[in-house]
C-alpha cells in the first residue's frame, strides 16, 4: 500500500498502475524532470534576451537556478544511496584552459569531485556561493585576482576555513608575508604525486575532524 515501509526503505505508490515505485527511481524521475525544465528554460531565456524581454528572461533564469539547486540535491541523495557520499570536492583555478583541464581530468579519473574556474575572482565567487571545497588548487599568475590574493581571502574568510590550498606555480604562495599554501607543485605537474599527496592530506584532515567530533 501507499506509504508502507519495507525495512528502512519507503516506496511511493503510483495510483494509475497500482504499483510501488522504488525511492531511487522516483528521485531519478524528478531529476530528469528538472533537467528537461532547465533545457527548455535555457532555450526560452536565450530567445527572450535576443528580444530584450529581460523581465521574462530573469523569471526563467530564477527557474533554472531553482531547478539546478534541486537537481544538485537529488544527485547528492542518489550518490548517498549508491554509497558514493564520501568524496572530496576540489576547485581548480587555472586561466590556461589546457592546463586546467589536464589537472581536472586527472583528479576526476582518481575519483575527486572537480569544479573549474579561470581566475581568482571566479574562485572567490565559487567559494561563497557553492558548497565549500575540501581543496583549492590554484595557479599563482591569474587575471583579475591572482593566486596570492585568493589565498589571503580564503585564509581570512570563514568560508575558507579548513580548505586545503595547493599552489601549482613552482613556489609557495606568499601574500603579505604571512599566508602560504599547504602544498606546492611545480609545472609540469607529476599527476601521480598530486593525487597521492592530495588524497593523503585530505584523508588525514578528515580523520582529525572525525576525532574532534
Amino acid at each position: 500500500t501507499c506509504g508502507e515501509k519495507n525495512g528502512a526503505t519507503q516506496s511511493r505508490c503510483c495510483p494509475q498502475m497500482n504499483v510501488l515505485i522504488p525511492p531511487k527511481a522516483s528521485k531519478l524521475h524528478k531529476l530528469r524532470n528538472h533537467l528537461n525544465l532547465i533545457a527548455l528554460a535555457m532555450q526560452r531565456m536565450s530567445q527572450c534576451v535576443d528580444r530584450e524581454d529581460l523581465l521574462v528572461a530573469l523569471e526563467l533564469a530564477e527557474q533554472v537556478q531553482y531547478s539546478a539547486m534541486a537537481s544538485a540535491t537529488l544527485l547528492s541523495e542518489n550518490l548517498s544511496t549508491a554509497g558514493v557520499a564520501d568524496f572530496y570536492r576540489v576547485l581548480v583555478v587555472e586561466d590556461d584552459v589546457a592546463q586546467g583541464r589536464l589537472i581536472a581530468d586527472v583528479l576526476r579519473n582518481a575519483g575527486f569531485f572537480v569544479a573549474e574556474v579561470a581566475d581568482g575572482d571566479q574562485a572567490i565567487d565559487y567559494l561563497y556561493r557553492m558548497p565549500r571545497p575540501d581543496a583549492i588548487i590554484t595557479d599563482l599568475q591569474l587575471p583579475n585576482c591572482d593566486g596570492a590574493e585568493l589565498l589571503r581571502i580564503a585564509r581570512l574568510s570563514a568560508r575558507g576555513e579548513g580548505v586545503l590550498i595547493v599552489s601549482v606555480s613552482g613556489t609557495t604562495i606568499v601574500a603579505n608575508g604571512q599566508f602560504t599554501a599547504d602544498m606546492t607543485f611545480r609545472k609540469p605537474i607529476d599527476s601521480e604525486q598530486l593525487v597521492a599527496q592530495l588524497r593523503a592530506r585530505l584523508t588525514a584532515r578528515k580523520l582529525l575532524d572525525d576525532v574532534d567530533v
